[in-house]
């Protein structure tokens, strides 16, 4: 359900399960996957294994503080 690389890297995956769902690294080259852990997510989605937001994200997230919290000033100075 979902494939992150690592820094290194590694590929991995983890297949859509109710419960926790297991963590897979996939050799690139013969497409063997292996077991390596569990996630502890319940049915995982594309990015959930890759906890660390990409810096476009943060930038993006952090406008849209800004440009709330000024269009909250304004009101509030109203």
């Amino acid at each position: 359900m979902g494939l992150a690389f690592d820094g290194s890297d590694n590929l991995f995956a983890t297949s859509w399960c109710a419960g926790n769902s297991p963590l897979y690294e996939i050799n690139p080259v013969t497409g063997v996957a292996g077991i390596v852990g569990f996630t502890g997510i319940a049915n995982p989605h594309g990015g959930d294994i890759n906890p660390i937001p990409e810096p476009s994200s943060i930038v993006l997230v952090a406008s849209g503080f800004i440009g709330l919290a000024g269009t909250l000033r304004r009101r509030l100075t109203r």
